[in-house]
């Protein structure tokens, strides 16, 4: 479907991007990976973890290095963004204003990665699966 024949596209993919944020405010992974599944998928056969267990031992790993109480966590708000639209209109997206970047920002703390905290972005791609009314990530 072509979003852009959407009246209140920029809104609905607003809300959609403040429901995916707020799961991270509360902490939520399990509603942020069921959110994700999907671009998650697609991001690990692109990295060549083609075997399921592959698959899950990353996912179980990116679990367990999250940590909610961590006192320099942060979910930034998001701001200075503008729609972008591709695949000729089927796909959405909020993306930075200024640089084109990701909106949805985090401060993490993995120290199998680093050993202070550092920024993680959300690129989030949305549609709208055929004869569903709510955007989904691609």
């Amino acid at each position: 479907m072509d979003l852009r024949t959407l009246p209140d596209l920029e809104e609905r993919v607003l809300r959609k991007y403040e429901e995916l944020r707020q799961f991270l405010v509360n902490c939520d992974i399990a509603n942020v990976y069921k959110e994700l599944e999907n671009m998650m998928i697609y991001n690990y056969g692109s990295l060549y973890k083609s075997s399921l267990k592959d698959v899950k031992s990353e996912l179980e790993r990116g679990r367990l290095t999250y940590k909610p109480n961590h006192p320099d966590k942060k979910v930034f708000p998001i701001s200075n963004y503008e729609l972008a639209m591709y695949k000729k209109g089927k796909i959405a997206l909020l993306r930075g204003v200024f640089d084109k970047s990701a909106v949805i920002k985090s401060i993490k703390y993995d120290t199998t990665r680093y050993h202070e905290p550092y920024e993680v972005t959300w690129h989030i791609s949305l549609y709208l699966p055929e004869g569903e009314t709510e955007l989904q990530v691609y």
